[in-house]
């Protein structure tokens, strides 16, 4: 048994037992064994260090086990992992004001990752995080903050286009982009709602979701709602009105199972038609500027105001049941006269042989307009 032994340089001793100090000055304790054991189970407080700044455990490559939890106890205690090649970057952990960072160690704290262990949060770039995930500003002006898939050059993902802090979503060339839910019943279905093809489509709804409109174009399976909650219609307008804005000739085009019936179009700054399909011919226009209405043409004489204006008739009609037609008959070059072709029937009934006698129905009273050939 040995009590407060003092062992100097170069003495070896066999086996034995310190029951007080064991003081080494100027040397080294050293074993052949491959396994050495400084310390049996029955301890459970090993104190390393005194006035040391520096201790080195093992050679280099080595490998530390520890069969129990390993503590550091500081304040604002630091961890420090150093590779020794050459130019290698090192990592530090520091907890501080309950926040454990990890940083370069020429860094600063939350430059790479930390965590608010009180309020469970994690922040990227920053040490106050204030979600649940936090990039903090340093994610200023990055275009790709996550990936959520990374094969070379084929990324999907969300960043940041530019110091103003717009998101971007983006996803791989050639890929769309879908929104959707998942089936709340088993957790794994998917039901697309909404699509945004690979050129800049949108398709809404169930229907029409997997079709691709075209670059720069919208289908919805469903009506619309501008100023209202409860559309009726394709297109529901409430409290509002529609503006249609086009550099020339704004039309709305009428189309009845593939066939363009006809069109409301603007042939100018004053003169509203309908029109063909092809918006080539103008039947009935009204000009907004005098209030003239103009069948069959589309400018009335200099002067005209409020007056309906009736073009020449290429046909003549030839029957007219239930029918009474007022238009413009061409006598000659330069000479067009008001007429009027109605049903033969309605004079005979009327007990009038003679049918220079047209007649017009007034306020219940049947009037008749005498008519002579000239």
């Amino acid at each position: 048994m040995l009590d407060h032994t003092l062992v100097r340089q170069n003495t070896i001793f066999g086996d034995g037992v310190v029951t007080g100090n064991l003081a080494v000055n100027g040397g080294s304790v050293t074993t052949t064994q491959v396994t050495a054991s400084i310390f049996n189970t029955t301890t459970t407080t090993l104190n390393i260090g005194g006035a040391a700044t520096a201790i080195n455990i093992g050679a280099s490559g080595g490998l530390i086990t520890s069969l129990a939890n390993v503590t550091i106890s500081n304040t604002a205690p630091t961890l420090t992992l150093t590779d020794i090649t050459a130019s290698a970057k090192s990592l530090k952990l520091l907890v501080d004001a309950n926040v454990a960072s990890f940083y370069e160690s020429a860094g600063a704290a939350g430059d790479i990752l930390s965590l608010d262990l009180v309020n469970e949060r994690v922040g990227i770039g920053t040490t106050s995080p204030v979600a649940k995930l936090d990039f903090g500003a340093s994610m200023t002006n990055q275009p790709q903050i996550l990936n959520l898939y990374s094969s070379g050059n084929v990324r999907m993902g969300f960043g940041q286009d530019n110091a103003t802090a717009s998101l971007r979503v983006f996803s791989p060339s050639g890929r769309f982009m879908a929104f959707g839910h998942i089936d709340s019943t088993d957790g794994s279905t998917w039901n697309e709602k909404m699509r945004l093809s690979s050129n800049g489509g949108l398709s809404l709804g169930n229907s029409y979701v997997t079709t691709d409109p075209g670059a720069g174009s919208m289908i919805i399976s469903g009506n619309v709602g501008i100023g209202t909650t409860g559309p009726s219609q394709a297109l529901t307008i409430g409290n509002g009105g529609i503006e249609i804005i086009r550099t020339s000739n704004p039309f709305i085009l009428f189309d009845q199972g593939g066939t363009d019936v006809g069109q409301l179009r603007a042939l100018d700054t004053t003169h509203l038609a309908v029109t063909n399909g092809a918006g080539g011919s103008s039947y009935l226009t009204v000009d907004t500027s005098s209030g003239n209405v103009i069948i069959g043409a589309t400018a009335a004489g200099a002067t005209a105001a409020k007056t309906l204006v009736l073009t020449n008739s290429a046909t003549d009609p030839t029957t007219s049941a239930d029918l009474a037609h007022l238009y413009a008959k061409d006598i000659s070059a330069g000479n067009a006269a008001l007429a009027i072709y109605a049903e033969t029937a309605a004079i005979v009934a009327a007990g009038i042989a003679s049918t220079h006698k047209i007649p017009i129905y007034y306020n219940g009273t049947v009037y008749y307009l005498m008519a002579s050939d000239v």
